[in-house]
């Protein structure tokens, strides 16, 4: 029977030089890949990411009395 390899849609690493690849719909990213994007997240001041239903909403300051 032929296993299947899986890779990483961002970077094209083989599952078995990962510690984690997680299936998507129509992708897969590995752990690699999501360290990264946490890290470009942060840079642009968009992590962490605010939960839903916090109460905090996004507004001008203008708006804010």
């Amino acid at each position: 029977m032929d296993v299947k390899t899986h890779y990483c849609s961002f970077c094209g690493e083989s599952e078995h030089d990962l510690k984690a690849l997680i299936k998507g719909p129509s992708a897969l990213i590995c752990d690699a890949c999501v360290a990264l994007c946490v890290e470009l997240l942060e840079d642009k001041g968009h992590w962490p990411p605010v939960p839903c239903g916090s109460g905090v909403s996004e507004s001008n300051p203008e708006e804010v009395e």
